[in-house]
């Protein structure tokens, strides 16, 4: 079975010089991006790796309070 890390890999570039203009709603369109590669992520380890993880356990203890 070939193994394939969950998330891509880039080498760090130089660090931005200017940044671009960004509003609240550019911010609310990149978080729709990025959660489901997350949620994509996160499901491509597996229940089986993900279930000790501590945020998912701090979920259903705050689920079940």
């Amino acid at each position: 079975m070939h193994n394939t890390p969950a998330v891509s890999y880039s080498a760090p570039t130089a660090p931005a010089t200017q940044y671009l203009p960004a509003t609240e709603a550019d911010f609310q369109d990149w978080l729709q991006e990025l959660l489901p590669g997350v949620r994509a992520a996160l499901a491509h380890q597996g229940f089986e790796k993900i279930r000790t993880l501590k945020p998912f356990q701090q979920f259903l203890q705050e689920r079940a309070a």
